[in-house]
């Protein structure tokens, strides 16, 4: 079996990463340092707590501030 590498977060370092996200001036990077999370694991922390809309609206932020 294979065994999880993910990591455990209380619900005050989730409010973090929920807000570091929507900040927009935290790349994931800077998150996956603090907090040992990948950019997916970010990406579904902000599925499960922000309503649909605001998801949908927050990625495409997210996507149109990656480099390509």
């Amino acid at each position: 079996m294979k065994k999880s590498k993910r990591v455990e977060l209380n619900s005050e370092d989730i409010e973090r990463v929920v807000s570091m996200a929507q900040e927009e001036r935290k790349p994931f990077e800077v998150v996956k340092e603090e907090f040992g999370i990948s950019e997916n694991e970010v990406t579904e922390i902000m599925r499960k707590r922000l309503s649909k809309d605001n998801f949908e609206l927050w990625k495409k932020k997210v996507a149109a501030g990656k480099p390509k």
